[in-house]
């Protein structure tokens, strides 16, 4: 059925069913949609995740010229992996595709010269999500009933959970159905609630069905005439009981029978049709409840992918499970890695409408299972020969330039570091070309550093359960000239960091082969030196102790703990170099920590311990190796 579509910020004032209204203040669009059942109409939006309105684009600019090769540009035929989860061994690299078999969404490893990641391939649509039944928002605002029939516009956190024609129990009230939804609004029709009570706001919005007619009452029987008294015999079993009779005549009294047995119970019958809805039954009992709170003392958000252990009610911490998505209440999104009764170990997701790092988790938040964000819909596209100017996240741009780089799609990506558009989709390979004619031979050059790939050398080292005294990294490969570690060290008490380094499977002490030492700076730019190589020197600082301070307002995050070179040749002798960087609230130039190690031979192992009391939950560590 054909309707009318207005533009406007206000809707039309006598709309018809199935007229259209695009809301130009807000960018969303509505359809007046009738109830069957009620015969009410109420407009109804749409595309529930479209965007604003924006003010159009300036013209587009000829390019100077057209766009020259990057480093990060690759040509090559690509590993494609099949799986549930990205392929991590051998190590992706730039071009390899990985399709999702759980989602059905394809991914491109790509290197943007800064970082390297998955990045999406295609904006097909994934899979069916989950069954979202058990949805609820709850009422932002007080509201008064109105009478049965009527209806009332209730404000709410979200409307996204509720569609026309559904039954809903509003917590505290009674039974409603929803006529209609408007963002953070729902229009719902008092079926059973007491008219002019006040339902305070913070009301649970719970979908219910509804409950069935009660079935037709079966035709009363004609009375019979009075027959003689029999004998007394057994009694049988109990029959269902009819529709009272009229009153007989009064007959004589008989003797007193013996009681019979019980009879069994009949069996189920088939169900019925579905009949139609019925009188509204008295409200359920409510559910367990699947949420948890935050517990003193307070802490702070994380930064983006930084675990933090946060206090929860005592003995709720275990209703959640490793790898599950949560949401504080004004918080934001994350994932829990480790739990214990009374706290559970949270991982900053980054979402979009999460606070900032550094912001107070209060005391008394709520925590409660979520959901992953899904795909953004109704994505804005561009064709020319130039980028829009105002790009937003997810938007797509058709290079249509018949230059080099020209027909392609680009997407405009954010990562934690930068914003950049990036190639969309990848076409077939095209057929090899001619060979070309021989070039004259170039002049040697010098020998170049060896090329390689950073690749994982054991799973990442997370610290649950209890806290730990060192963290080993063993059976490094020979083939490995460098070591990178990346984590987030949280000592019991303050202290240094330090490293320890093994040959052959053997934990070295210090000797004139085996020594440790190095300058490290801190904030205020003075510079100390190592002691001098003695066999009692075990171990090499890789941090100021006043990096790790947990008992001050400064913090202690450390990261890009420490590089090591460990096959940097010096005669016959290995060189092994640290380094470390932490940020600091307090002094704008952090602490910076360095050391060195020199020995004889190759290492396999690398230890770090602190230099007094342990590693805490929620410390973890990735080592990776240049190959």
């Amino acid at each position: 059925m054909a309707g009318t579509n207005t533009n406007s910020p206000t809707p039309p004032p006598s709309p018809a069913e199935s007229d259209l209204w695009f809301n130009t203040t807000n960018g969303r669009e509505y359809v007046w949609y009738i109830s069957p059942g009620t015969g009410l109409g109420s407009w109804v939006q749409t595309q529930p995740t479209s965007t604003a309105v924006v003010d159009p684009l300036a013209p587009p600019v000829t390019p100077v010229s057209p766009p020259s090769a990057k480093p990060t540009d690759v040509s090559r035929v690509p590993t494609q992996t099949i799986s549930e989860v990205p392929p991590v061994s051998p190590a992706p690299i730039a071009g390899d595709l990985w399709w999702n078999s759980r989602t059905g969404q394809e991914f491109i490893w790509y290197d943007d010269g800064n970082t390297a990641q998955w990045v999406l391939a295609n904006r097909g649509n994934g899979l069916t999500g989950d069954d979202g039944s058990d949805a609820f928002t709850r009422t932002t605002q007080d509201f008064v009933v109105p009478a049965v029939g009527a209806n009332v516009a209730l404000q709410v956190l979200d409307e996204s959970f509720y569609s026309p024609g559904q039954t809903i129990w509003i917590e505290g009230s009674g039974y409603y159905n929803v006529v209609s939804t408007f963002p953070n609004q729902v229009v719902v029709s008092n079926q059973t609630a007491t008219p002019d009570d006040v339902v305070t706001s913070g009301a649970a919005l719970l979908v219910t069905g509804g409950q069935g007619i009660q079935g037709i009452q079966g035709p009363k029987g004609d009375k019979g005439d009075k027959g003689d008294q029999g004998d007394v015999g057994p009694q049988g079993i109990q029959g269902i009981q009819g529709d009272k009779g009229d009153k007989g005549d009064k007959g004589d009294q008989g003797i007193q029978g013996i009681q019979g047995i019980q009879g069994i119970q009949g069996v189920k019958g088939d169900k019925g049709d579905k009949g139609d809805t019925g009188n509204t039954g008295a409200p359920g009992v409510p559910g367990l409840s699947a949420q948890t709170a935050i517990a003193a003392p307070a802490t702070t958000m994380p930064g983006v992918g930084n675990p933090q252990v946060l206090n929860v009610t005592p003995g709720q911490g275990n209703i959640f499970s490793v790898g599950q998505v949560v949401y504080i209440a004004n918080i934001g999104y994350g994932s829990i890695y480790a739990t214990n009764p009374n706290q559970i170990g949270f991982i900053n997701l980054g979402y979009q409408g999460n606070v900032a790092p550094g912001t107070a988790i209060p005391a008394g938040a709520t925590v409660a299972p979520a959901g992953l964000i899904g795909q953004t819909g109704n994505v804005q596209v561009a064709i020319g020969p130039t980028p829009p100017v105002t790009p937003t996240p997810g938007m797509l741009w058709w290079y249509n330039d018949g230059s080099a780089g020209g027909g392609q799609l680009y997407m405009y990506y954010t990562d934690a570091n930068s914003s950049q558009w990036v190639p969309a989709a990848i076409g077939a390979v095209g057929p090899q070309g001619p060979q070309g004619n021989p070039g004259a031979a170039g002049a040697a050059g010098p020998p170049g550093p060896a090329s390689g790939v950073w690749q994982r050398l054991q799973p990442d080292v997370i610290v649950t359960g209890a806290p730990v005294s060192q963290i080993d990294i063993t059976g490094i490969p020979s083939t490995v000239r460098s070591v990178m570690l990346l984590g987030f060290l949280m000592p019991t008490v303050t202290a240094q960091v330090f490293g320890r380094f093994s040959q052959a499977g053997v934990w070295k002490a210090g000797t004139t082969d085996y020594f440790y030492g190095g300058p490290y700076a801190n904030n205020s730019g003075v510079s100390y030196f190592g002691s001098n190589p003695t066999a009692a020197m075990d171990h090499m600082v890789l941090g100021d102790p006043n990096t790790m301070d947990f008992t001050t307002p400064r913090g202690g995050q450390l990261i890009n703990m420490m590089g090591l070179n460990l096959q940097a040749a010096v005669g016959s002798a290995r060189i092994a170099f640290g380094g470390g960087y932490v940020a600091n609230s307090n002094y704008a130039g952090g602490h910076v920590g360095m050391a060195g190690a020199f020995f004889n031979g190759a290492v396999d192992g690398i230890r770090l311990y602190p230099s007094a009391g342990s590693w805490a939950i929620g410390s973890y560590i990735t080592a990776l190796g240049l190959i």
